[in-house]
């Protein structure tokens, strides 16, 4: 990563996270404060949400919707080391963004990453 300190204790909302490649390196060297992943597809997210636990992240229960994205929780049993980043997890189609949802989310940086 070039410049860690963009994202050093900020707030990060990435749209259309998928497996998670870019938030995930980001939280592993960056340091952000809280990490909001998001994606709209249920499938995408299951996958996400694995791949967030593989890695050592914790995932913040309160936010996290289990009956809406049809994914239990289940606490990380990995013996690696915990980041210490706040991760979140929204199921969020970017067609139904809408400035107060921006707003109450108070995210420092937004980003898209994708194709």
């Amino acid at each position: 990563m070039e410049n860690p300190e963009v994202f050093n204790c900020r707030t990060i909302l990435e749209l259309g996270s998928g497996i998670g490649l870019a938030g995930i390196a980001i939280c592993k060297t960056c340091n952000p404060k809280r990490y909001i992943f998001s994606d709209c597809h249920p499938n995408v997210l299951k996958q996400l949400r694995k791949n967030i636990i593989r890695n050592n992240l914790l995932i913040d229960s309160d936010t996290w919707n289990s009956k809406e994205s049809e994914i239990e929780t289940k606490s990380n049993s990995g013996s690696e080391e915990i980041q210490s980043s706040e991760v979140t997890i929204f199921r969020l189609d970017w067609g139904e963004i809408t400035q107060e949802l921006i707003s109450e989310i108070q995210s420092d940086i937004i980003m898209a990453t994708g194709r």
